[in-house]
């Protein structure tokens, strides 16, 4: 009855194993799937406290600069995500953009990883564009970084993510760690968007002032998940984590954000409820393994 967390290996390993092992046992991989669950929590928080409604998740677009196991492992559950909203396979590939070292990642593009060629762009004449072009070809809402590069995030990048529907803020992840990898730093999200941005981070950066007022740092931090998701397999004796489970989670971490907090634009509750948080997401992990196992 243990539940097994592995993580720190390559893309195509990790997801080897998740393949042989997780119809058999409790496991889960924190890079891929402890990642995707935080970050997808954390734009269906970031829609939250702009008050807009969850069906608005599928008119976001996403760019994600890392096609690693994490960055991977992010758009997988995104892609999922979108598909429970109505949209088809295809459609929810046509919400993405991936880069990598070699930048867009297109259909032209050799030696495609099934992951990766689920989600390639089909315009092969875009093969290979800059992150700043492929912004200004794609209009994102949001951009995730997982590149494990420090600084790509440039002052051009950040002020063409500012160009957004009205109403709306452009959601800003960068993920990367340690600090010194940072794609950019809070301050530069906040500034070069006019303190317009919702930001997310991997390690922590102080909060901004705007104004007078305080502009959350988020910390995008898979300690958020895990417990209450292995609490829940555990108590629910689960057998298996399935991708409905890891969803359930990311949607139970969003409703635990208090209101008094979505003028911070704080995206997440505070770290200190992490028991009470756990909790919550337990329960709901155990609320949809029941539901599975009725559909089975």
């Amino acid at each position: 009855k243990a539940l097994i967390q592995f993580e720190d290996f390559e893309l195509k390993h990790a997801l080897t194993l998740l393949k042989r092992y997780r119809e058999e046992f409790l496991i889960f991989n924190d890079d891929i799937q402890g990642t995707a669950s935080i970050v997808l929590a954390g734009i269906i928080g970031a829609l939250k406290i702009q008050n807009q409604p969850l069906t608005n998740f599928t008119n976001q677009r996403f760019v994600v600069v890392g096609a690693g196991s994490a960055g991977m492992g992010v758009v997988h559950s995104i892609h999922l995500f979108l598909q429970r909203y109505g949209l088809s396979a295809d459609e929810a590939a046509l919400k993405f953009c991936v880069l990598d070292k070699n930048g867009l990642v297109t259909q032209a593009r050799p030696n495609l990883s099934p992951q990766v060629g689920l989600i390639a762009r089909p315009e092969k004449d875009k093969e290979g564009l800059s992150l700043l072009e492929t912004l200004k070809f794609f209009r994102p809402t949001c951009l995730i970084g997982l590149s494990g590069t420090g600084g790509i995030f440039t002052p051009e990048v950040i002020t063409e993510m500012n160009v957004q529907p009205e109403g709306s803020r452009p959601i800003i992840f960068r993920l990367s760690n340690p600090t010194t990898k940072a794609e950019c730093t809070a301050e530069e999200a906040q500034q070069y968007t006019h303190h317009n941005a919702i930001f997310g981070s991997g390690s922590p950066f102080p909060d901004v002032i705007s104004e007078g007022s305080i502009i959350r740092s988020n910390q995008v931090n898979n300690v958020y998940i895990y417990p209450g998701l292995a609490l829940g397999a555990f108590l629910g004796d689960t057998k298996i984590i399935t991708d409905s489970m890891i969803v359930a989670s990311a949607e139970a971490l969003a409703e635990t954000i208090p209101e008094n907090d979505y003028s911070k634009r704080s995206i997440y509750p505070c770290l200190s409820e992490i028991r009470e948080i756990s909790v919550h997401i337990a329960a709901r992990v155990m609320e949809q393994a029941f539901k599975e196992r009725r559909l089975s």
